[in-house]
């Protein structure tokens, strides 16, 4: 078998492996303000025990979230895409003082946590995230918002990430969750 033919067969294959009992979205909604539409969302995060053992062994995680604002199209099944952003963290956890620091790539703001548990819920929790101006939608349109939290395989040192390719338990992500935009 050829190179190309291995390369599409693990492409086909990678996908149905993928974890996705540890991280899920919980509730979602948006919220207008001062004319800009605003994300709030709910995520369940379990790493699972191979990224937890990493972890704590001082292997930095990445986690991203993916949001997607799609306009439904009339008697399409897809949506047209008016904007999508990804949002980063990293997870570091720091044995000398046994503490847990999320960093928020994005911005370069940093929370120190004494417990794995309240680093994932600082993660976890998503208030006010910017998504679109009022002024940019058109009211006789139905949007949609779609979003997923997964942690992100790229990002590891590159021996662990030829592990973690083949590796069930380091395919976590969330199923897509998706929601309307209800327009004011």
């Amino acid at each position: 078998m050829t190179a190309n033919r291995w390369l599409g067969f693990l492409l086909l294959w990678l996908p149905s492996i993928a974890d996705t009992s540890g991280f899920d979205v919980q509730v979602a909604y948006s919220t207008l303000v001062n004319s800009v539409y605003q994300l709030h969302a709910r995520l369940s995060l379990d790493l699972g025990e191979e990224a937890t053992k990493a972890l704590r062994s001082g292997i930095p995680l990445t986690l991203v979230l993916d949001v997607e604002l799609g306009r439904k199209r009339h008697h399409l099944p897809w949506k047209e895409n008016i904007t999508s952003r990804s949002k980063r963290y990293r997870l570091e956890y720091y044995s000398l003082t046994e503490q847990y620091r999320v960093t928020y790539l994005d911005t370069g703001v940093q929370g120190v946590h004494s417990t794995l548990d309240l680093a994932l819920r600082a993660i976890s929790t998503l208030n006010g995230i910017p998504l679109v101006e009022q002024r940019k939608l058109l009211h006789q349109e139905r949007y949609e918002i779609d979003l997923r939290i997964r942690l992100d395989v790229e990002a590891l040192p590159a021996p662990l990430r030829v592990l973690a390719y083949f590796s069930s338990g380091w395919r976590v992500i969330s199923p897509w969750y998706s929601f309307p935009l209800i327009l004011k």
